[in-house]
Formats: C-alpha cells, sequence, structure tokens
C-alpha cells in the first residue's frame, strides 16, 4: 500500500488484514516509521473512529508530538462532536519516570479503554545508567506494563488494544524486532521512498500492502 500524504479517509483498517470498516476493533500491535510518516494521526484517527461507537483510548504521549500534528488533526475535526471527542484521552509525559507510572496504573482509570497507547516509546529516554542494555530493559519493562494492562481489561470481558508507535530511520525497521515480537504480536512498517511512503505488513519480512 502506498501513499502520499495525510488524509482522515485513510484508516489502519486499509493497512491491516482481517478488518473492513474503520470502527473494527484491532489487535496488538506496534507501528513503526520515520518521524513524519503520519503514525500518531493513523492512530488519533483509529480512536476516534471506534469513539464514534462508544469505546474510549488512552493515549501516552508527549506535548512535542501532540503540537507536531496539531494542524492537520483539527482539520479533521469539524464532524466531530466533543462526546466523541472526550471518548479519547490524552496524557502527556515528561520524563522516562512519567511514562512508566501512567502505564502501570491503566488498570486504575475510571473508565475501560478499548486501546492503550504509547506513542514514540523509542523517543521516551532512558535511565541515567545509559547504554544498549539499559534501553533494552527500559523498553522491554514498558512493553510487559502496557500488555499485561491490556490483559487485565481483556480478563475482565473487554476488548482492549496495545499499540505502540516507534520513530525510525526512512526504511522503517524496528530496532529490536525480537523483542516488539514477544509483547505485540503484529506488526507495520511505513517506508519513506522519497515522493512516497509504503506501508509493509507483519513488520518482519516483508508483506507489502
Amino acid at each position: 500500500f502506498y501513499f502520499v500524504g495525510w488524509s482522515f479517509s485513510m484508516n489502519l483498517v486499509d493497512f491491516l488484514p482481517g478488518t473492513s470498516r474503520p470502527q473494527d476493533l484491532l489487535e496488538d500491535f506496534v507501528l513503526a516509521g520515520p518521524a513524519r510518516s503520519h503514525k500518531l494521526l493513523l492512530i488519533c484517527n483509529y480512536c476516534l473512529n471506534i469513539a464514534k461507537t462508544g469505546h474510549r483510548s488512552f493515549i501516552l504521549t508527549s506535548e512535542r508530538r501532540i503540537r507536531s500534528i496539531l494542524a492537520d488533526f483539527v482539520r479533521g475535526l469539524p464532524d466531530i462532536s466533543t462526546n466523541i471527542l472526550a471518548r479519547v484521552e490524552f496524557k502527556y509525559f515528561s520524563t522516562l519516570e512519567d511514562a512508566i507510572q501512567s502505564v502501570a496504573a491503566v488498570h486504575t482509570l475510571a473508565y475501560t479503554p478499548t486501546a492503550i497507547v504509547i506513542d514514540g516509546l523509542n523517543s521516551l529516554g532512558q535511565s541515567p545508567a545509559g547504554g544498549r542494555c539499559d534501553r533494552v530493559a527500559t523498553t522491554a519493562h514498558l512493553l510487559a506494563l502496557l500488555a499485561d494492562g491490556a490483559r487485565y481489561f481483556r480478563s475482565r470481558g473487554s476488548p482492549c488494544s496495545a499499540i505502540v508507535t516507534e520513530d525510525t530511520g526512512s526504511d522503517g525497521v524496528l530496532r529490536m524486532p525480537a523483542l516488539y515480537a514477544r509483547f505485540l504480536p503484529r506488526a507495520l512498517r511505513v517506508r519513506d521512498l522519497g515522493s512516497c511512503f509504503e506501508v509493509v505488513t507483519q513488520g518482519r519480512e516483508d508483506e507489502v500492502l
């Protein structure tokens, strides 16, 4: 599947096999791609579509990342009521510790989310120790907390997806694919081809949509 620019007619279900309608609920997955490949817009659009059928979402991101998509996002909102918007909660983090505490506490939310999202997981930084081992441990910790949170809500009879976005190079390749695969069964890669983006499903090797 190829696309050039962002449009609110684009939906994640266009890229994921086994889904057909914008409001279809999705499995746990990671969406990887270059920084300006519209990943967060795709996630927000998915959350707004399921909000139209009463579902709620929790998106953990940074204020900087929201500001970067704000103009494009607002253009798609005129036909969306405030009741629908209220079903999508954004939680901003400023430090790695903020992110860990927020994900660890999702089971205390006053509502049951149908989607729990960590946007830009690899942009969260790392503990002062630094180094690759620390990065792997931090990513594994957050993915485990996210997966546990989604399983908690599913165990109570509610659908709930764990979703992560990761910024990559132009090829959309995940830095730690085996680690992600342990927690998230499905992946999408967005590759920057210069004049357009190419979406590859499975995030492994390599089925082009």
